[in-house]
């Protein structure tokens, strides 16, 4: 409300700076509100608003910014040819950080479609650079994605480690959004391992972490997984009662920003069929 109050005010003002910097910002606000295609209209916005009064918003800000969007979305493809393009025009500038970031972004991404090795090099990467740069914001948010990696090679006690020492870190630093996803992924670690009763627990402060966010559509992916779990325990009541939550959300929403929506579709009819 108050960023589009002073939307208004640097428009009635003309001072094109300030509006297209609001504008981004209000795009940022979408975005961590999962109000993707607002979010996207807004960085395309804030571009042709810099371009015309040659503003400085550089066009690899605008392709990581619309690259986080994709991701978010579960365009993979798109996502990874921004985050390239980004990476590509910074080469030569002194932005270890940014540089930093969008190699994390980068191995996120080609985990995520498949490569695994070339993901975990590039995350591996990510993580000695964000260390070296003494970046424990860049650290947090690749430490969640090397435990998922993990899993996904069959490795659930690796995995549990990574998980385990980001949410110690996050103890420090602080950021809900990423505490709920390594959370989430500590969850499946546990679940892997068969450790059931502590995975269950996991996921409930996981699910209470995305709600208590307001991230509805990401936390359909943690009622898939207790879902899951359920039927493991033998328990088909409360296996029931997540997948009627999520068929509830999907009435009126859908499953952008989830990172694998093809496995809650499974659950939920794995549920349905028991």
């Amino acid at each position: 409300y108050y960023s589009e109050q002073a939307l208004a005010i640097w428009r009635k003002a003309r001072n094109r700076s300030q509006e297209a910097e609001m504008v981004k910002n209000l795009a940022w606000i979408h975005f961590h509100q999962e109000n993707y295609q607002e979010a996207r209209h807004g960085f395309d916005q804030a571009l042709v608003l810099m371009q015309v009064h040659n503003l400085p918003y550089s066009q690899p800000d605008w392709w990581e910014n619309t690259a986080e969007v994709d991701l978010a979305q579960g365009k993979l493809g798109e996502a990874l040819t921004s985050y390239e393009k980004a990476l590509a025009d910074i080469s030569g500038n002194s932005v270890p950080l940014w540089k930093c970031n969008l190699v994390y972004f980068v191995g996120q991404t080609l985990a995520r479609l498949g490569d695994l090795d070339t993901g975990e090099a590039r995350l591996q990467d990510a993580l000695l650079k964000a260390r070296r740069l003494n970046s424990q914001v860049i650290e947090m948010n690749v430490l969640p994605w090397l435990g998922w990696l993990s899993l996904r090679r069959g490795q659930p006690e690796t995995a549990l480690d990574y998980c385990q020492q980001d949410v110690a870190l996050i103890q420090q630093v602080g950021n809900q959004r990423v505490e709920a996803q390594a959370t989430f992924f500590l969850g499946q670690a546990l679940e892997a391992l068969g450790r059931l009763d502590e995975a269950a627990s996991t996921y409930q402060s996981a699910l209470q972490l995305y709600l208590g966010q307001h991230l509805v559509k990401a936390s359909q992916e943690v009622r898939a997984a207790l879902a899951r779990l359920a039927l493991k325990r033998g328990d088909l009541e409360d296996a029931r009662q997540q997948v009627g939550l999520i068929q509830q959300h999907l009435r009126n929403s859908n499953l952008e920003g989830t990172i694998e929506p093809h496995e809650i579709e499974r659950v939920c009819k794995q549920v349905m069929d028991a």
